[in-house]
């Protein structure tokens, strides 16, 4: 969150905007309200899908906002990126350094790691944070496995390129 950054919603104070239903809904079921407003993750992204979502209730399709598998990036050097969860004493975490990475050694990128948070009792991972190159790329593979539901079963059985970067999510579980 930058500093003194505020939504713009002058005429809008009648309304509670920070009170919207995943369908992007406000308490009147005929005005919307995406990005800032919404009090939610303030993230050019999250904007974009709630956008998504109202066009789609204003079509009457069936859609919602799902805030549980949401990146978040920090484009920096080097980069930092994560999606879901932090780790708790009811998961298992799996963790593998960029050094152990074919791509990275090939192109001498060797800092950061990747660590999956995964479940102990289901299987299903639910976080993972990444700290190196590409990060904010890697995250959205993270970000379909969470939102997918995906085991960390599933996760072995995914065939990745090689050598490319992708192949630390197959690295931190071997």
């Amino acid at each position: 969150m930058a500093v003194g950054r505020r939504p713009c919603s002058h005429g809008l104070e009648d309304i509670r905007l920070d009170t919207v239903n995943g369908k992007m809904q406000t308490e009147v079921n005929t005005i919307f309200a995406v990005g800032d407003v919404t009090g939610r993750n303030q993230l050019a992204h999250v904007a974009t899908m709630q956008g998504i979502v109202a066009a789609h209730t204003i079509m009457g399709r069936e859609r919602e906002m799902d805030y549980g598998s949401v990146p978040n990036c920090i484009y920096t050097l080097p980069e930092i990126a994560s999606v879901g969860i932090s780790e708790t004493k009811d998961h298992d975490v799996y963790k593998t350094d960029y050094a152990a990475n074919a791509r990275a050694r090939c192109s001498d990128k060797l800092y950061g790691f990747l660590k999956i948070v995964v479940n102990r009792k289901t299987g299903q991972i639910e976080g993972v944070h990444i700290i190196g190159e590409n990060a904010t790329d890697l995250i959205a593979t993270a970000v379909t496995m969470i939102q997918k539901k995906m085991t960390l079963n599933d996760m072995k059985n995914l065939i990745f390129p090689h050598p490319t970067f992708s192949e630390l999510f197959i690295d931190a579980v071997k």
